[in-house]
């Protein structure tokens, strides 16, 4: 073998070596999410997100036109502030929603909203009074499948016994009471992206 072929050999060798060291490197050097950081599993393998917020909030269940409408105007100040101020994508499906005349078919609206919930990373529930809603169904989703769950509620007592208690017994579970859309606004204010941040058991 000449030493003109040895030679490029040797280099070849020695460029492959250095870029597989630099990726493992790399590797070593990228964050990992904790696990203590949340109870989803699946939140935490996954790497990409379609949309950062899912947010939630009864619509349909409202029976008249004048309280749609009334919903809508609590929750578009809230995403508003999201995507504007924060930068975040939302999905929310209540967005061109103002009477029930708006509102897909049930099946389609079903299946739209399942997915956008498995697409999200983090899920914001607006639930403002005491109300049977699909809402409620998507939490439990949710809870599952993004990283953080935040449930923002007129007050504690109107949740399903059980989701009363999801704060402390899951670690990607967070309640807050308030008014909206003024109180949630002023926490996203105070906080920022880091209002949607997952945290440790204990902190």
């Amino acid at each position: 073998m000449s030493d003109t072929i040895l030679t490029a050999i040797i280099s070849a060798l020695a460029t492959i070596a250095a870029a597989l060291v630099g990726f493992l490197v790399k590797r070593s050097a990228e964050p990992k999410e904790s696990p203590d950081l949340s109870s989803s599993r699946e939140a935490l393998l996954k790497k990409e997100h379609k949309f950062d917020v899912f947010v939630s909030a009864p619509m349909a269940a409202y029976e008249t036109d004048a309280e749609v409408l009334a919903d809508h105007n609590r929750i578009a100040p809230v995403v508003t502030f999201l995507e504007d101020q924060l930068r975040l994508s939302v999905y929310w499906a209540g967005r061109n929603i103002r009477s029930k005349a708006d509102f897909d078919a049930p099946d389609i609206s079903a299946t739209n909203d399942v997915s956008a919930v498995l697409e999200s990373k983090y899920f914001v529930l607006l639930y403002p009074s005491k109300i049977a809603s699909s809402a409620l169904f998507e939490a439990g989703i949710a809870l599952r499948c993004c990283l953080t769950s935040i449930y923002f509620v007129h007050s504690a007592k109107d949740l399903p016994f059980l989701m009363t208690q999801a704060s402390q017994a899951f670690k990607n579970v967070r309640i807050y009471e308030g008014i909206l859309p003024d109180d949630l606004v002023a926490l996203l204010r105070r906080h920022g992206k880091e209002f949607f941040s997952p945290r440790a058991t204990g902190s």
